[in-house]
């Protein structure tokens, strides 16, 4: 019998991109259905992966260089016949070359588009999406024609624990839950807090829908600023949620707003609809959500994308690209996805 293939996934942050590596996984255990496949992945994000059936093993990169070359001793006992390196920094280079394996592929990150993109504005083309980009570099393993929508898989358990949180926050089985991810890696790209804080208090109104806003405790700021414009409450579970309970509390949302962040591509991957809001960043960058009933809000302006993940501050000095998208927009692209 033939010893099953290992392979080892390289993609070690940031979030949105951790979730898109989902679709690499899937791809490979379709061809190579029998391999051992193992992730390797910064420790904060180990368990998007924890409950995955296609992952035989997570392995967590704990932060600092001792961790790091304790990581490549371990690695090179595992004898990987093939390392996917879908991060292509610094740092996943240095493991790729020092971990032995038969085969080697790589992401290319279309760095000279990307800053074309940005700073020259050559968005007239016909875009390329990360994951498409991702899928380009196991070609080389015989993947051809796989799915390009990321998914992700959910512990039982956790579900049933958020399950109960969430009855006891006020929510019942005939309430529509939408979930609201008002926060951004980036100040920058996070719409305005009494737009989010409108979207909400007229989703409440409806006598069936619930808000659950969500958040980790770098949002915490940005979310009481949103509660201090609102006249309803919404359950708010901001920093309560480690990411296992992220992603179950995400998964019974039948409606899912964000700005262009990571809880954006959550939501695509457990098949919960996004609507999602981008301003100094653009769709055509390769970030956008692939749900087929994803709704992408942006104002497509000629300044637009000021930056390729929303790091930077507005040359305009006003964030013109938020200021132009109301919550009157918002709320027709939510309410074309609710259930009436």
């Amino acid at each position: 019998m033939r010893t099953p293939e290992r392979i080892l996934v390289i993609r070690l942050s940031s979030l949105g991109d951790v979730v898109l590596a989902s679709v690499v996984i899937g791809a490979i255990k379709r061809r190579l259905p029998q391999a051992l496949l193992s992730i390797l992945v910064k420790s904060e994000y180990a368990g998007l992966y924890s409950c995955d059936p296609r992952i035989t093993h997570v392995i967590p990169l704990h932060p600092g260089h001792p961790h790091l070359l304790q990581l490549v001793r371990s690695l090179r006992k595992k004898n990987f016949d093939t390392i996917v390196d879908i991060h292509s920094n610094l740092r996943s280079l240095l493991i790729r070359n020092l971990v032995s394996a038969d085969r080697k592929v790589h992401y290319h990150k279309r760095h000279l588009i990307r800053w074309a993109m940005v700073h020259l504005k050559w968005l007239n083309f016909q875009p390329r999406h990360t994951v498409d980009l991702y899928l380009d570099a196991v070609r080389g393993l015989g993947i051809r024609d796989s799915p390009r929508k990321p998914k992700l898989y959910v512990d039982a358990t956790t579900r049933h624990r958020v399950r109960d949180l969430l009855i006891e926050s006020g929510l019942s089985g005939d309430d529509i839950l939408v979930g609201v991810s008002p926060g951004a890696r980036w100040k920058a790209k996070r719409w305005r807090a009494e737009g989010f804080a409108s979207v909400c208090d007229s989703l409440l109104q409806r006598r069936e829908t619930k808000v659950l806003i969500l958040g980790d405790k770098d949002d915490v700021p940005f979310v009481r600023e949103i509660l201090s414009w609102m006249r309803r409450r919404p359950i708010d579970m901001t920093a309560r949620l480690d990411i296992q309970e992220l992603m179950a509390a995400i998964s019974f949302c039948r409606l899912f707003l964000s700005n262009d962040s990571g809880p954006m591509h959550i939501a695509t991957a457990l098949g919960v609809p996004v609507v999602s809001i981008f301003g100094p960043t653009h769709p055509k960058l390769g970030f956008s959500p692939l749900g087929e009933k994803d709704i992408v809000i942006s104002r497509n302006l000629s300044c637009s994308p000021c930056s390729l993940h929303g790091e930077g501050d507005c040359r305009l000095k006003r964030r013109i690209c938020m200021e132009q998208i109301t919550p009157e927009m918002v709320l027709e692209a939510l309410e074309r996805l609710l259930p009436h």
